[in-house]
């Protein structure tokens, strides 16, 4: 319960944002870059995407671009909830790696709720 509580605050706050257009850089890594505008999923366009010419040296980055815009095109929304998505799974990860290291530690849970 105490889960859905916190998704559903993230995806308030982060609400506003969904419908903003591109913003800064993404011009540059998104709208503007030819390698991620994917038509399939070939080896050869996503190693593609990925890797780019070299300049660009982020290919998990890219490769999630490339995918999402294989999926929603140049929409701003689809790269925004893409983006949620990974903010709560990254969460989610972090707490729950922390509460085991915690536990291991023998620190006690002040508010057990929340593990």
């Amino acid at each position: 319960m105490q889960a859905l509580v916190l998704v559903g605050l993230a995806a308030l706050i982060y609400a506003p944002g969904l419908k903003s257009p591109f913003q800064y850089d993404d011009h540059s890594s998104i709208v503007d870059n030819p390698y991620i505008k994917i038509t399939s999923l070939s080896f050869h366009s996503l190693a593609r995407a990925a890797w780019q010419d070299g300049l660009q040296n982020r290919p998990l980055t890219n490769l999630s671009f490339a995918l999402n815009y294989y999926v929603t095109g140049l929409s701003p929304l689809g790269f925004r909830l893409v983006n949620l998505g990974a903010l709560l799974l990254t969460a989610f990860g972090i707490w729950f790696f922390m509460s085991r290291l915690l536990g291991r530690l023998g620190v006690e849970r002040a508010r057990p709720w929340l593990a």
